[in-house]
């Protein structure tokens, strides 16, 4: 057990790390310094533990030998008791928070070792996020809010809001200093969400320059917005709402309206400079990125809808983006309005999905939408192959459930494994095909969660959807997912037909099936659908 010497890290940065070493009572307390942070350690075993130098050395007995470590604090438990405590967390972990019981299993065990997975990397302690590799040291050292919303959306689906609800606390920390830090940059006021956020203090962030390009990707902000809006409805707290929400979603409208301009053919066009897109592909510096466009138009819908739309500006520019100039001839959006089709076919990621996955902006499937999602392996670089770079075929997974295409789906979901974006064993996601240093990539991992609950459950418009993308045979138990809309849902689905018990977390009023259901908070309702020419499922009361 030994410090890091000279490490390179990231941007040609170097790295040491100093050990302090010292026998506190029967535990070893390791004093880790690097740069101006310091961790402390403690190791407690029954191994025979020496101090060499800098490092601790650790000499195996025969027989059992066990290692406690703590961070911060020293070892107060035995091992027996360390292990009874894991034990019970997960076991009221597992029979509290939301779960799906699928019968195919390879898509069950990915479901069990999603929520294993996001779980083990993510608490609420307000510390901030994990990287998108979640602790296993793979790829980067820092958190990305875009790729922490990939997650943060099944974490609030499955009754694990204390945990959303701590990153949105962190990362609207300091609203003023989000403010500076986005006046520095670009020079204009209110927030842009930074790429990835600092561990420590936003104020003086990236002075005198970011690192490189990447961190002007000007869509990010709207993925802030929409994990602070999302947790604001299911923490369901008007306080908390102002103190935490408000100023993310005005900041984020203003930013996007203050590089907005209303040209000659009446439309508002989005541009800045430095700026990116989230494709990345598609140039720097380009006009009308599509990406940042939707994330503007969820910023000032959402404005609108928490009243912050004081001089009627935000409901203008709603009426009037750029959106036309993007159309193509094959009906879907190009990624941005400089480059016309010369990335068409060689884009790293999808945006023109982006309604179908991140933002929802809509309240039916547009055709756009429609046509991309269509068209999703000609748009994508090297899909065809099938190879995907990043979280790409999470995406398309995503956008097939809120379509509802099974057969698609289904084609998406094999090309998991025969893109080799995944394991053997479906136990570890790379963050490209074939990326084998980068395994346990969380970013996807998020992705595909929603996607498998999304089948069944979905709120994506505005109105609860069941069974909208069902690619399964037999019964499908649910327990526990929450809904944006007020409900709590439980119960169990077999094809297109399904026997569901809705409790209201609130008064909720929604459409579900055609039909306008209110119930008043903690009323259950149950609600059969029945599919034409097919038997109920047979599930009993979850109750």
């Amino acid at each position: 057990m030994q410090p890091f010497g000279k490490t390179g890290v990231h941007y040609n940065q170097v790295v040491e790390q100093i050990s302090q070493i010292r026998k506190v009572d029967d535990c070893w307390r390791v004093d880790i310094s690097c740069g101006e942070v310091v961790s402390s350690l403690y190791l407690k075993s029954n191994a025979n533990v020496r101090r060499e130098g800098g490092c601790l050395r650790l000499q195996l007995h025969e027989g059992k030998n066990e290692i406690l470590i703590s961070v911060g604090s020293p070892i107060e438990k035995s091992n027996r008791e360390s292990l009874n405590g894991t034990i019970e967390w997960w076991n009221e972990k597992w029979m509290n928070m939301g779960c799906l019981l699928i019968p195919d299993s390879t898509a069950q065990r990915m479901w069990v070792r999603s929520m294993a997975m996001f779980l083990s990397s993510f608490t609420g302690d307000g510390a901030g996020l994990s990287p998108p590799c979640g602790l296993s040291g793979n790829g980067w050292p820092f958190y990305f809010p875009q790729d922490g919303s990939f997650v943060h959306a099944v974490l609030l689906a499955t009754g694990n809001i204390d945990i959303a609800k701590s990153w949105i606390e962190r990362l609207a920390a300091d609203p003023d200093g989000l403010r500076a830090y986005t006046k520095r940059l670009f020079g204009v006021d209110g927030i842009f969400s930074p790429w990835v956020f600092p561990y420590g203090t936003i104020e003086g962030y990236h002075d005198p320059v970011p690192p490189n390009q990447f961190y002007y990707e000007i869509h990010n902000a709207g993925y802030l917005a929409r994990m602070a809006y999302e947790t604001a409805l299911l923490v369901d707290d008007e306080a908390w709402t102002e103190r935490y929400v408000v100023p993310l979603i005005e900041g984020t409208a203003e930013f996007y309206k203050n590089i907005s301009r209303k040209e000659e053919d009446g439309l508002w066009h989005l541009f800045v400079t430095p700026s990116m897109g989230q494709d990345e592909r598609g140039g720097e510096n380009q006009k009308d990125y599509l990406c940042a466009l939707y994330s503007a138009k969820y910023c000032f819908q959402r404005a609108v809808e928490l009243k912050l739309d004081r001089d009627g500006s935000y409901r203008e520019i709603l009426e009037n983006m750029a959106f036309p100039v993007l159309l193509s001839p094959q009906g879907l959006y190009y990624s941005c309005n400089c480059e016309g089709d010369a990335n068409f076919g060689d884009q790293k990621h999808p945006v023109q999905l982006n309604p179908l996955t991140f933002l929802p902006v809509d309240t039916l499937l547009s055709d756009p939408s429609r046509i991309a999602y269509e068209k999703r392996y000609e748009i994508t670089a090297n899909a065809k192959e099938p190879l995907f770079h990043g979280w790409t075929l999470g995406t398309f997974l995503l956008a097939g459930s809120r379509c509802g295409n099974p057969e698609e789906w289904i084609k998406d979901w094999e090309n998991l494994r025969i893109s080799d974006n995944v394991d053997a064993e479906w136990i570890q996601i790379y963050e490209s095909s074939s990326n084998y240093d980068m395994p346990f990539y969380i970013s996807t991992n998020g992705l595909i969660a929603q996607s498998l609950l999304n089948n069944l459950i979905s709120d994506w418009y505005g109105k609860l959807e069941i069974a909208k993308c069902n690619p399964w045979q037999g019964d499908i138990h649910l327990k526990n997912i929450y809904s944006k809309l007020g409900i709590v849902i439980d119960g169990v689905i077999n094809g297109s037909s399904a026997r569901l018990y809705l409790k209201a977390w609130k008064d909720a009023e929604f459409e579900c099936n055609g039909e306008i259901i209110r119930l008043k908070k903690g009323e259950v309702l149950e609600k059969i659908i029945a599919a034409p020419h097919s038997d109920m499922p047979n599930g009993a009361d979850p109750a």
